[in-house]
């Protein structure tokens, strides 16, 4: 015969049951019947959680020490299961011996079988950089940005909508995307950043001195940073190219007062180049089928082809890059 065992959710028992716990053993109760039905062999289990801040906080009210307050409440659990006709195989309590002797086994075998040793991994370019060790980044072969902003902006995301009338021959869209005639629902989503207007921000910073061999000696009027960008108004994917003669930071500050959006443009990485006008426009040529306006520097892309491109384009201007030690990152 083939088995089957369900259990619910063990209970705390410093307040009576309600209609929630009682919903769930109704409906684990409904599903072990129709088990039962089908010639399984159930195991239908229950129980009670004693062991809690707020059981022990409710005995003391009561003059009574945790597990004599316990004592009187299971009961009537019990009696309230068996009003609902619960059809409950065992009903386990956590102060139970059979309880203790079987945990303390669980974590007598575990400790037996010691440790796992976890090899270090270094974590390639690629992956998700949020909330991993900065110290065992490493930078792939074609990118070498001077900084990489990591940043975490305090905003906040509030969604609403309305109802819009329309004609009852017109089809328009419920709030779950189906398809209604007559009406149609208008989302608006809303996002602002509540506090001061300064992200809080970690920033990793490479130092190139010598990176590359051509860029010492020239006419340090073209010398400035290549830039990428993004707005939290913008759609995912989207990010601003561009070269600053002075720092991110002030072009950033400049954007954001600018442009209207309502989110601030946020450097994600910058590079130093000895001549920023030349690899701008390369840049800009080599993704020109993401450009999404002639006259704007927006550009729909993954980022990772927006990096390989850029570190490209800085190895065409600037030649060669010297050795670097991906240690010190």
């Amino acid at each position: 015969m083939q088995k089957f065992y369900i259990t619910t959710a063990i209970d705390y028992v410093n307040s009576m049951p309600h209609i929630g716990t009682a919903y769930e053993k109704i409906t684990a109760d409904c599903i072990a019947r129709a088990k039962r039905l089908l010639g399984y062999d159930v195991r239908f289990c229950m129980g009670t959680d004693e062991h809690s801040i707020n059981v022990k906080k409710n005995a003391t009210q009561e003059g009574l020490s945790p597990e004599a307050f316990c004592d009187r409440m299971v009961p009537q659990f019990k009696e309230i299961w068996g009003k609902l006709s619960i059809s409950y195989d065992d009903f386990i309590r956590t102060t139970e011996d059979r309880h203790k002797i079987s945990v303390h086994e669980l974590f007598k075998r575990i400790k037996k079988r010691g440790k796992r040793k976890v090899k270090p991994k270094y974590i390639g370019p690629r992956e998700k950089i949020t909330h991993r060790p900065v110290s065992i980044l490493r930078m792939p072969e074609y990118q070498y940005p001077n900084r990489t902003f990591h940043v975490s902006v305090p905003l906040k995301l509030e969604v609403s909508g309305f109802w819009k009338k329309l004609d009852p021959s017109q089809v328009g869209i419920d709030k779950h995307g189906r398809s209604i005639h007559g009406r149609t629902w208008v989302e608006k989503t809303l996002t602002w950043a509540q506090g001061e207007f300064v992200p809080e921000q970690l920033v990793t910073e490479r130092h190139t001195a010598g990176l590359f061999p051509s860029s010492q000696n020239l006419d340090t009027q073209e010398r400035g940073y290549i830039y990428v960008m993004r707005s939290a108004a913008h759609a995912k994917d989207i990010f601003k190219i561009g070269l600053s003669r002075r720092s991110s930071e002030i072009r950033s500050a400049e954007l954001s007062r600018a442009t209207g959006v309502p989110d601030q443009f946020l450097i994600v990485q910058e590079w130093e180049v000895s001549d920023c006008v030349k690899a701008e426009k390369l840049i800009h040529q080599a993704l020109l089928k993401y450009r999404m306006k002639p006259e704007r520097e927006f550009f729909k892309a993954p980022y990772k082809v927006i990096v390989k491109v850029i570190g490209e384009v800085l190895v065409e201007v600037e030649g060669a890059p010297n050795h670097i030690d991906n240690k010190g990152i």
